[in-house]
């Protein structure tokens, strides 16, 4: 019976071994981002004074960058994701342009990007123009906030997280103004749709399909080598 369970693990063993081709295709990477979006409030209560009879200003969007009361939404097909789900770097083209205060606040966010490591996402920005203090700004990859994506989910080939926190990072409140790092902006509200297959998520349906298979292999086996042991030890007819 040790001989038969020792069969028994070995023939488990063969089964579940990863196919080396697919183990090879995993360890490619990137992998191809095919669409992405990104909703955004940008900070509500700084719209709210910008529109208002005091700064009377306005917001102006282009490219891939466009707004609906009462948030601003990216939209783009650049990017790519790491195999292992966990880093990523998402690109649009595009600008938001803040304008108040009589042209005193001139400022355009563009080339709106995003970059993923792991629980944390930049929301990267090109920034030029007038702060609202009248300071001249002209920075590009401006890591302006900091989001927490903890919360993060990835099914099929979706990575999407809702309502993650922001908060303006240290160079975005220089680059900014107005406000100082740590404030906190709106939430973020992040999709991604990946090339089909490509990130890892555990073992695909054609796996758990041959593990099915592997399995009854595997216990079809064992039986008959067990019938095959218990048969050397039984008598043959004519023997006393």
């Amino acid at each position: 019976m040790i001989r038969t369970a020792a069969a028994f693990a070995l023939v488990g063993t063969a089964v579940v071994a990863p196919p080396a081709d697919e183990a090879s295709a995993l360890a490619e990477g990137p992998c191809q981002v095919t669409s992405w979006s990104m909703t955004w409030g940008f900070k509500e209560s700084f719209r709210a004074y910008l529109s208002g009879a005091i700064a009377g200003g306005e917001w102006e969007v282009a490219g891939d960058v466009g707004y609906s009361t009462p948030v601003f939404s990216i939209e783009s097909h650049a990017g790519d994701f790491s195999a292992d789900g966990k880093t990523a770097q998402l690109i649009a083209e595009g600008s938001i342009r803040f304008v108040g205060h009589e042209g005193l606040l001139d400022q355009t966010l563009s080339a709106p990007r995003v970059l993923i490591d792991d629980d944390v996402a930049s929301v990267v920005f090109d920034i030029a123009g007038d702060t609202q203090e009248g300071v001249a700004v002209n920075s590009d990859d401006v890591s302006f906030v900091s989001v927490d994506v903890s919360e993060a989910s990835l099914r099929a080939d979706t990575w999407s997280v809702s309502a993650a926190p922001a908060v303006l990072t240290p160079e975005g409140a220089e680059a900014f103004g107005t406000y100082p790092a740590g404030e906190a902006f709106d939430p973020v509200d992040l999709t991604v749709l990946l090339e089909p297959g490509c990130v890892e998520q555990g073992p695909s349906g054609s796996w758990f399909l041959g593990l099915g298979l592997g399995s009854a292999v595997t216990v079809g086996l064992a039986i008959v080598l067990a019938r095959k042991w218990r048969a050397r030890g039984r008598p043959t007819p004519g023997e006393s």
